[in-house]
């Protein structure tokens, strides 16, 4: 971007990133509510997505139709009927049910303050562009949301520090649809 966006251009860009038409992989960290983090491998292609922890186990896969899904108490993958119209579990929080009401909704709360703070940064990088957002539990958090892909990458609060980031972030159309199957027994099987 050469040029700072407006905000309906901004709206658009991170409307972009909760789009199910994205293909990249790169590590999602969380902050928990216990202070510890959560820290995830994350593949994306399109409406398909793989999640595994740092040590290489899969704990969600998204095909089309069919989630595989495993929980940190149970090793055993359980495959369960996916939604056509929204996403659950992990990725619930990267494909909104309606990200353009969300991002308006929020932002135009207080749009001076996300336009008079709006600037373009690099992030890891990678073109990014960075603005505090309007109050929510009880801060404004600064975000920076990657340009080409409209992720937002990373949020920090003042009172608590970053609580949300994503690194080694990459670009990629060209995975092998294999990466984003399930092919171990399972303990109840729906098909793919």
């Amino acid at each position: 971007m050469t040029t700072t966006p407006t905000l309906d251009e901004l709206i658009t860009l991170l409307v972009r990133g909760a789009s199910e038409e994205l293909c990249f992989s790169g590590v999602n960290h969380e902050l928990r509510e216990d202070g510890t983090w959560r820290r995830s491998r994350v593949w994306r292609q399109n409406r398909l997505a793989r999640i595994e922890d740092l040590s290489g186990d899969s704990t969600l896969i998204a095909g089309d139709r069919t989630y595989w899904r495993k929980w940190p108490s149970d090793p055993t993958f359980v495959a369960l009927e996916r939604p056509a119209d929204h996403d659950t579990f992990d990725l619930g929080s990267w494909t909104m049910l309606d990200p353009d009401e969300y991002w308006r909704d929020w932002l135009t709360q207080d749009a001076e303050a996300v336009l008079t703070s709006l600037r373009q940064v690099t992030y890891e990088g990678r073109d990014a562009l960075q603005f505090v957002a309007p109050e929510v539990k009880g801060g404004m958090p600064t975000l920076t949301v990657d340009v080409e892909l409209g992720l937002e990458v990373r949020a920090k609060r003042a009172d608590v520090g970053v609580f949300h980031c994503w690194t080694d972030l990459r670009t990629d159309e060209s995975m092998n649809d294999d990466l984003f199957l399930h092919t171990a027994p399972l303990s109840s099987n729906l098909g793919s």
